[in-house]
């Protein structure tokens, strides 16, 4: 590493170290000591003996948005395929490891069940649902209704983990799949505590969509599914994204079904977060944003995971900060990796300015990527994460 931290105007100098990498490197701290427990699991994957998770923590580039197919809903229509997620899915089977985004979180913020069904086209029905408490992925659905959710997973299934809010009050659901009635799981929303349940299903080996369908009670809120070939040890991917959000939205602050106080009932081996783009669209202190990103990596860490934290791209001069304060925002971002052994992944510096990537279209509009530019993020990562 090179150049003088103090040249580079911080505003918490007196809590990060005093060598920052350059400007230029993609990926900063990569180094055993940061991924041992993602190794580790990585190599139980590598020896078919188990499989490894990952959760991705961020906003509307998680999401996937400006990768979709029409500029309705800031062309987030059938993006989920096409997101980075999607990609590092690819890349990783591509290299021969196994991987699986076979699995939906939340709302993504989305504000109907329409627009997530657009944008994840193996989500179906949902009539009635709507948006309920704040969670991993945005909010959950809920309903107070007998419509079903259902979800079509690409690919064989012989597993499926159900995750859903408990409360006192709430309501029950059955799991199923198919048109078969055969009750498979029971989801009970009012089995105590203030928490998310976790059921698990076993179908038989095939092809399936699964039902999840509310049977009384009060309101039953689904926080998502994730599917499962227990027969092919992979790698699952969980994109929890969420449209629009800062990253206050994510801390243990946000309330008891927050992103941040959810990790320890998915248990992930490696939590990847990418925010900053609303705060700084919204002003948000850098001191603040820093004790934000410090909540999620304290709470993952606390589950056993790994952090990788990814500076996001910029957004286009003279939107989404001034570009001292996006400078502020990424050298906060890799002094905290440095102070909390957490790799980074400088997209800001890879894509090296919006109008540079603009011109290469890797950017769909002011602030977010297009499909190449997530593909190229997501070979960043994967060149990462895999040695």
């Amino acid at each position: 590493m090179n150049g003088d931290f103090n040249t580079r105007t911080p505003l918490m100098a007196a809590a990060l170290p005093t060598v920052l990498p350059p400007l230029g490197a993609p990926a900063y701290f990569r180094k055993p000591a940061n991924l041992r427990r993602w190794h580790s699991a990585l190599a139980k994957v590598r020896a078919g003996l188990g499989r490894a998770r990952v959760v991705f923590i961020g906003d509307s580039k998680t999401v996937g948005a400006g990768a979709g197919t029409t500029s309705a809903n800031t062309w987030t229509t059938a993006a989920e395929p096409r997101s980075k997620i999607a990609y590092v899915a690819k890349l990783l089977n591509a290299a021969g490891i196994p991987a699986s985004r076979q699995s939906f979180l939340a709302s993504s913020t989305f504000s109907s069940p329409a627009i997530k069904q657009a944008y994840d086209l193996r989500l179906s029905g949902m009539s009635g649902w709507t948006g309920g408490s704040q969670t991993l992925g945005g909010v959950m659905w809920a309903t107070l209704n007998t419509s079903p959710l259902t979800f079509t997973p690409e690919g064989q299934i012989d597993r499926i983990e159900a995750y859903f809010k408990l409360h006192a009050g709430d309501g029950q659901a059955t799991l199923t799949v198919d048109a078969d009635p055969t009750v498979l799981a029971t989801l009970n929303g009012n089995a105590g505590g203030e928490t998310i349940g976790k059921v698990v299903a076993t179908p038989v080996r095939g092809t399936h969509a699964v039902n999840v369908q509310r049977t009384g009670g009060g309101y039953f809120s689904l926080m998502g599914l994730v599917a499962q070939d227990s027969t092919v040890p992979a790698v699952d991917l969980l994109n929890a994204g969420a449209f629009g959000t800062v990253s206050a939205y994510h801390t243990s602050a946000a309330g008891v079904w927050s992103a941040a106080n959810t990790l320890a009932v998915v248990a992930p081996d490696l939590v990847v977060i990418q925010l900053g783009s609303n705060d700084l669209n919204t002003s948000v202190d850098v001191a603040t944003y820093t004790a934000n990103i410090l909540d999620i990596v304290t709470k993952a860490k606390a589950t056993g995971a790994d952090v990788v934290l990814e500076v996001a791209t910029f957004g286009n001069t003279g939107g989404y900060g001034t570009d001292a304060q996006r400078e502020a925002y990424r050298q906060a971002l890799i002094g905290l990796g440095a102070l909390q052994g957490c790799m980074i992944i400088d997209h800001a510096a890879r894509f090296v300015s919006y109008a540079s990537a603009n011109a290469l279209g890797l950017m769909r509009d002011a602030i977010h990527e297009t499909e190449p530019g997530y593909a190229d993020e997501a070979q960043a990562l994967v060149n990462a994460l895999v040695f």
